[in-house]
Parts: structure tokens; sequence; C-alpha cells
């Protein structure tokens, strides 16, 4: 073989010496300090996975969700075995009663009466005979009131106000009138029920049997009661002066009258039986 000018023949093989042995500590040192570098490498992996792992370890897996739909559906559907609840209904307020208050009305005019009932705002009025006659008041300016119900005070506008009344001239029932001054004159009737007109000359009173009716005489020279029968029956009349009978008459059956009837004598004064029988 021919080789150039500048390069001389290789140099020849050798094979490479074989590595020297290292010593047994260095071996273990090496072996520690690279099971330390494992453990250390081991421990940062272990650090970064292992928690990693952990918390998808630990974690719950949630349950489904339902939808609101269906929870709300379920929460609000009745029990088949349960009674509902009646729901309960709006109270009723009652009704506000209007209130006044009530005169006094007896001893006025039965007419008289019912205006100021109406002025006090009672409107509901009706009346009777206080002396249970059943007479009607035809003319009211004719009647004056003997009793009131209800009686005076507060009551409810929508009360309803009943007079008892009696014919004027009348004493009313139950009544205790104080004994006239001077010399009396007294009405007496006893008997059946009939149609009575009294009084002195001039005036016209009607009754009813039985009746007493006392007044003051005055200067009328007459006075006069008269009673007649309804079908039958029996009626007595008398007039008396200072209690004294004057005069006296009884009459019965169908519709006949007894009158009782005095007139007082101009020069003497004294009263006599002018048509008694």
């Amino acid at each position: 073989m021919t080789y150039p000018p500048q390069q001389g023949p290789p140099a020849p093989y050798l094979p490479p010496p074989p590595p020297a042995k290292q010593p047994k500590w260095k071996l273990a040192g090496i072996g520690c300090g690279g099971l330390l570098v494992l453990l250390v490498v081991l421990g940062v992996v272990g650090a970064i996975v292992g928690p990693a792992k952990d918390t998808a370890a630990s974690r719950p897996i949630p349950a489904p969700t339902q939808p609101v739909a269906s929870i709300t559906s379920a929460s609000t559907s009745p029990d088949p075995t349960t009674t509902p609840t009646p729901t309960p209904t709006a109270s009723v307020k009652p009704a506000v009663v209007k209130a006044g208050t009530l005169p006094n009305l007896v001893g006025k005019g039965l007419q008289a009466a019912q205006d100021a009932a109406q002025a006090a705002g009672f409107f509901l009025l009706k009346s009777h005979d206080a002396l249970g006659t059943g007479r009607h008041q035809i003319l009211d300016r004719d009647w004056k009131v003997c009793s009131q119900t209800p009686a005076p005070g507060g009551r409810a506008l929508s009360s309803t106000v009943d007079l008892g009344a009696v014919k004027t001239g009348e004493d009313c029932p139950g009544s205790k009138p104080a004994a006239p001054k001077g010399d009396t004159i007294t009405y007496v009737l006893t008997g059946s029920h009939a149609d009575v007109q009294y009084g002195q000359a001039g005036s016209s009173a009607e009754g009813h049997v039985p009746m007493t009716v006392t007044k003051t005489l005055g200067h009328p020279l007459y006075y006069s009661i008269t009673a007649q029968l309804n079908g039958g029956g029996k009626v007595t009349c008398e007039i008396k002066v200072n209690g004294k009978v004057i005069s006296r008459a009884t009459a019965s059956g169908g519709y006949n009258i007894a009158m009782c009837e005095i007139s007082q004598d101009f020069l003497t004064g004294d009263w006599t039986d002018t048509n008694g029988g």
C-alpha cells in the first residue's frame, strides 16, 4: 500500500485498557447518594401526583340533580289520604246600628209627641187606645199620650215607638190626679161597654166603662154624662157634687142610653137632678 508523503503509516491498533476498579467505599457512597436522590425525586413526584390522586379519590360523587319543576310538583302534590284544609273565608263585619236619644213623650198631645219623636230621628211610630177600648186615633190633636214604649233614653233609630193615648180631657189609666181645690164634680160609670160622652155645658169628652173622673166645678150651671150600650148589657151613670150623688141613671139591653144631668139653681146655688131616672 502506498501512503501520501505527508502521512506515514498508521499506528498499530491497540485494544483499550480495562477500566480501573473503583474502591468499594466509593461504590457504596454512590449507591447511597443515588438512593437519596431517588427518594427525593419520588417524594417530589408523590407531592405532585399524590394530592391530585387523593383529592380526586376523596371527592364525593354528586347525586343526580332533579329538575326544579319535578321537585315542586312532588312537594305540593296533596296526599290522597289527607283531608285538605278548607280555605278560611273573610269575616263579615256586623252592620252598624245607628242610635239616637228618644225624648219623654208622656203628657204631650199625640200630634206633638209624634213630631218630637221624628225630630229626634225616630220615624217608626204607632199609637193605641190606652184605655183598652180599641178606639182609633183618627185626629191626633184630640188625643194625649199616657205611655210610651220604649222608655226615654238612648235607643236604636230603627226602634218602633208605641204611644198609648187617651182623648183630651180623659184621665190616663192608673193616674191619681190631685184632689181639686174647692167644689168638685165627679162622673161615675159602671157596667157593660158603652159609648160615653161627658162634660160641662158647651164641651164634650169621651170616656169608657168603668170610669171615675173628678174635676173642679167651674162657672157653668149644667153638667151631663151619657152612656149608650152596644147591643146589650147594662150600664149605670152617676154625677156627684162634692161627693154627693145628684143624678143617677141605668140602661139595659140593645142600644139604650143611660143619661145623668145636673143643673144649679141660679138663686140658691143648689144642684138638682135635671134628667135622672
